[in-house]
This record gives C-alpha cells, structure tokens and sequence, in this order.
C-alpha cells in the first residue's frame, strides 16, 4: 500500500512509519520537522497543514495520541486507552473494544495503527493488552535479557515427515522433557527447552549425543524445520550446521506439500537487539548469505552503572571492538512476519580458534520485535548449548557495516 503518516516527527507517528515500512508499504512522512526522523527510507514532505490526501491508499494522522484513519474514503478512529505507556514492552497483539479503560505499550498502540490501514472497516476503537512480564535478573541483580523456557507443549505429540524421507514421534511429556523416536526405532528420552516464538509456532532445542537438535515446529500450517549443530570433523572447537525442511502430518486432513523456505525478505535490513541495559548490537542483514554486526548503538553507560555492567560492556568491546564479524548466514522464510536465521562463527573461527566457532539460530518475529534463539558451543570437548531472547526495534539509519568491504571475500 501507499501509506501517508502525518505527523511522523512525534513519537508515536516514528513508531508508526517505521511499523508500516517494514510490512512493505510504500511510507510518505509528512512531518514538520524533518530532522527528527529515525529513517532514510521514506518519502518525506515538509508541512503538515493543507496536505493533500489524494493517490494514497491510507492516510494516518499521527499528530495526536486519538489516531485517525483514512482509506477509500473510509475514516476510523483510534482511541488511547487510560493508560498509553511510551515504555511499555511490545507484546504483538492487543484486542480491540469501545471502552477506553486498559493499558498498551506506545509500540503495540502503533502495530493496530498499522493493522487498520491495511483493514476495510470504518470504526472507532480502543486497543488494549497486557502488560509484558518482567525480564529475568541474573545472579548480580543486572537485567539480562536472556531467556526463560516457555511453558506449554506439554502432551503435545507431532508426527513428523522429514525430507531426507525418515520419519520420527515426537511425544513431550512435560515442558522440559521429550521422547524421540525414528520410524522402526524404540524411542528415547531428551531433556530439552522450548520457547513460544509465535502463536502456533514452537522452538525446541536438545542434544542427542554430541550434536543439538532445533526443531521449529509451525502448527499454523503443520511443517517442521530442523537445524543440526556438531563439531566439526577435524576442528573440535568449530560448530557446523545442516538444515532439512519437512512437514507435520496433520491428525485429520492431507500432508502439506508446500515447505518453509529460504528468502532475501531480510536483506538490506538492520535490527538493534538489547541483550541488556548497557549493550546493544545491531544485526546487518547485508544480504541473503550474510550477517554482520554492529557495535555502533551501544548505549553509553551512565554515571551510576554498576561495576559489574562497566566490567560486561569494557570486555565485549575489548573481544569484538576490533573483529569485523561478518558470517555466513542463511534466512528461513516461517511466516510474514517470522523468520529464523542460521548461523556459524566460521570467520571468527579462523581467526580465533579457541574463542570462536560456536553456531547460532535466531528466530525473528518482526510483530513482537523478538528473538528467540539458541547458541550452542562444542567447548572443549563437552557440547552445550543456551537460549537466548531479546527484545529489538528496525535501525534504518545509515551504519558503515553497510557498504563495508568485507575482509574475509575475495
């Protein structure tokens, strides 16, 4: 669509913009200060009164907290709830409703803006949802933005068709625990963690001898992607990776022949994660076959940090300041607003054999701005793997990451 933001310049219109350009639109920002804009990547026109509408397929005013939504002709309205938190966590979902009473984060208030543009029906209401649990401490009292195992797969059994043409039960007895068995095999237990990483889709990761097994399991559309991890034959510290597609035989109805697959729908694109208050690292999504990372949106540490966040981000800037960590990456299209990427420290590797070579998978879910994901590391000689989780926002200005040469191509 041809979407036009008036008032993109205030706060919530740049949550606004920015939600709708990254579900393709095509984003005009009407603003009337330009430089407060967080993106090059829209068309921007200065002067915000006497705007004409006409050629767009929505148009949002923006300009104040009661948003007004015009397409075809068609206005809607929506109202702020008691509470409109500018800080609040992204959820990625809400309800709509007529009373104004409730609470919303200042970012899903945004997402339902985008939602009623792409809708047909004339309405006045009010967002609301819940408000995000609060993020785990670690053992020296700092928030670490690390992940807890989600609850909730219990009893679940899957029935899934590989493509390598091997077939395998999954049966969870509880939400840390599954039983494994190959077509004609006697199954075998796993201890494992699962995280909720959409509304039917689950991230399931456990190791089976040496090698880390990450299921992603899409019962919206019943397919399954595996991803492998193990040592390398002959570099004990280096983890390589294979990924094999399949799909979730359905108890009633026919197995689906379409797969998830691999996409460019990420390139070109940046996201800033927050693993914590004081470090922040924006993923490159250069192209289809590469990641890069950025250290340039660090936040800087405030006066009263204490010493133990002094002491974390001092060591990652003296491990990663001078490493321009560019890996091969691979990107799985799960749904529209779902992806996983699939990564190994093969570059790192080489040039740090004891510190790196781990492997990394990454599910993004662009509605919640969340990962979820898993490292896993051979060590030495004992493989482990953790989960990771992260909360994350687009980072559309211009970075050196990306044009950089790479060091590591021909």
């Amino acid at each position: 669509m041809n979407i036009a933001v008036i008032g993109a310049d205030t706060r919530l219109g740049r949550r606004i913009a920015k939600d709708a350009f990254h579900r393709r639109h095509c984003v005009t920002a009407v603003v009337t200060d330009p430089s407060l804009l967080d993106s090059v990547r829209y068309t921007v026109v200065t002067g915000c009164e006497g705007f004409d509408p006409a050629g767009f397929d929505a148009v949002i005013d923006a300009r104040s907290a009661e948003l007004t939504i015009t397409r075809g002709g068609v206005v809607s309205t929506l109202v702020p709830p008691a509470e409109l938190d500018p800080d609040g966590r992204r959820l990625g979902q809400y309800t709509l409703g007529e009373s104004t009473e409730g609470y919303i984060g200042e970012e899903d208030f945004a997402l339902a803006a985008v939602d009623e543009a792409e809708g047909t029906e004339a309405r006045r209401v009010t967002p609301v949802s819940g408000r995000a649990p609060a993020l785990p401490e670690d053992g020296t009292g700092r928030r670490r933005y690390v992940a807890l195992p989600d609850k909730g797969i219990a009893g679940k059994v899957y029935h899934l068709l590989m493509d390598d043409y091997n077939e395998y039960v999954a049966h969870f007895i509880a939400d840390d625990r599954l039983l494994l068995a190959k077509q004609g095999e006697p199954f075998a237990a796993y201890a494992c963690q699962c995280l909720h990483c959409d509304d039917q889709v689950w991230f399931v990761s456990f190791l089976r001898d040496r090698e880390c097994v990450t299921l992603i399991l899409d019962e919206a559309q019943s397919l399954v992607t595996a991803v492998y991890a193990f040592a390398a034959a002959k570099k004990p510290l280096l983890a390589q990776h294979r990924i094999l597609f399949g799909a979730i035989k359905p108890f009633n109805g026919e197995v689906p022949f379409r797969r998830h697959g691999y996409t460019d729908e990420m390139a070109g694109t940046k996201i800033t994660w927050h693993y914590s208050p004081y470090v922040n690292i924006t993923h490159c999504y250069v192209n289809e076959s590469y990641m890069r990372n950025s250290l340039a949106e660090m936040k800087p540490l405030p006066a009263d940090a204490p010493a133990e966040a002094v002491f974390d981000a001092e060591d990652r800037v003296r491990r990663w300041g001078d490493i321009f960590f560019e890996e091969p990456a691979q990107y799985i299209r799960i749904n529209p607003h779902l992806y996983v990427v699939v990564l190994g420290e093969a570059n790192r590797n080489r040039m740090d054999p004891v510190q790196g070579g781990g492997d990394m998978v990454l599910a993004i879910n662009t509605r919640r701005m969340r990962d979820y994901g898993r490292g896993f590391h051979t060590g030495f000689g004992t493989p482990y793997f953790g989960l990771i989780s992260a909360g994350g926002s687009w980072y559309d200005m211009p970075d050196p990451m990306d044009i950089a040469q790479s060091p590591y191509l021909v």
